[in-house]
């Protein structure tokens, strides 16, 4: 997914400058302060890896996290810096999704597994049978609920619930306030500026 972040004022105020005007390919700036730009936006995502971590499972005596917002951040690219603009990529599908919401539907099977015990997060229905040793078995709930499980020690143990589909709302704080990504933008600009060789006045 495409991230177009605009950068006119900016740039317009940059092209104020006699600094900018001296400087020797400013373009090389521009490329310098688009990596800022998208190091902001890695940031703000491993910070929210950190603080929304995904449910997890024992296994032995480690975990499993699927570490999402980790994944969306190793998979942004800057793409270019051209024009008015910083286009970044995210090249993780699922980032729309979390971006936008909407509806999501089953891929493969006819129905979508939700975990509903611990043991089942982080796991597919096929790996918590092959753990369980047993098939696991659909049931319909008191609440006219389906669910996916087992019986163990004559009592019913439910690992999924079954839904044909699930409206996913927006992710808060998927994206990081404005500010902060011009901000880096504009600090490694005219650090790139300070140090930058200038063409010589005749």
């Amino acid at each position: 997914m495409l991230l177009r972040i605009s950068i006119l004022a900016e740039k317009a105020r940059a092209r104020m400058s006699s600094r900018y005007r001296r400087a020797v390919a400013p373009e090389r700036g521009m490329l310098i302060a688009g990596r800022a730009m998208a190091e902001e936006y890695r940031r703000h995502w491993l910070i929210k890896d950190a603080r929304e971590p995904n449910r997890f499972v024992r296994a032995g005596s480690g975990t499993r996290r699927t570490h999402f917002w980790r994944q969306i951040a190793q998979s942004l690219r800057l793409v270019s810096t051209k024009g008015n603009s910083v286009d970044l990529r995210v090249g993780d599908r699922r980032f729309r999704q979390k971006l936008f919401g909407g509806p999501i539907l089953p891929k493969v099977a006819k129905m979508l597994t939700i975990p509903v015990h611990p043991f089942a997060y982080a796991r597919t229905a096929a790996e918590v049978e092959l753990l369980q040793g047993a098939d696991l078995m659909i049931r319909r709930t008191r609440g006219n609920r389906l669910v996916l499980g087992l019986w163990r020690a004559k009592r019913w143990v439910s690992f999924f619930l079954l839904r044909y589909s699930v409206f996913q709302r927006p992710w808060p704080g998927t994206l990081p306030r404005e500010t902060k990504p011009r901000k880096a933008f504009m600090k490694a600009f005219w650090e790139w500026l300070e140090g930058a060789r200038k063409t010589q006045r005749t």
